[in-house]
């Protein structure tokens, strides 16, 4: 998506994330295994891997599919400590960051370690992160905003554009020039991801 903004100079975007899970309290498990609960097929699921890292290596992002997923509640807690405390600009860099270490280090995103690297990497305070999950202030806001858009969304990540629905997953670069050229309005596109 960042790469598409590219082509829009001058023009000014601001993201901002909505917490949604798949899967609630998902168990950590294989990458494989956990495409199996959505895509079945192995075949299937390896030609959309092979999409994604075509798609990756044109913006610099190297997936790592090795690796585990897992539940995704505390990442969505501190997405929503970052845009209530320092912004959308920090809260985007988060969650840049928590997608880095799941997608390309292949940490789990119920991973602890990985959600501190995630904040400190973008210079917050990991010892105000743990604070977070553990007294759990923003559990109930992030369970709250899951709930709202539970039946609406089918795929992650799941975008809307000056508030109109986007589409689900990952989409190739001219896909996203397109639809913020027509501000949001058009066919859904991309694969669940």
């Amino acid at each position: 998506m960042e790469a598409a903004f590219s082509a829009f100079p001058g023009s000014e975007f601001e993201v901002t994330w909505a917490p949604f899970q798949l899967m609630e309290d998902a168990p950590t498990m294989s990458k494989l295994d956990g495409y199996r609960k959505f895509m079945g097929d192995e075949a299937k699921i390896r030609g959309y891997w092979k999409r994604l890292e075509t798609e990756g290596s044109q913006t610099g992002i190297n997936f790592e599919f090795d690796g585990q997923m897992g539940d995704t509640f505390e990442a969505h807690q501190l997405a929503e400590w970052a845009l209530e405390t320092k912004g959308p600009v920090m809260q985007d860099k988060l969650v840049e960051a928590q997608f880095s270490e799941y997608m390309e280090i292949g940490a789990p995103p119920s991973d602890r370690a990985s959600l501190l690297r995630a904040v400190e990497k973008v210079g917050l305070d990991p010892n105000e992160a743990k604070k977070v999950l553990e007294n759990g202030q923003y559990a109930q806001k992030t369970k709250d905003r899951i709930g709202s858009v539970r039946g609406k969304v089918q795929g992650v990540p799941h975008f809307y554009i000056n508030g109109k629905d986007a589409g689900s997953g990952a989409m190739p670069t001219e896909e996203w020039v397109g639809k913020l050229r027509r501000g949001g309005e058009g066919p859904s596109g991309g694969a669940g991801g």
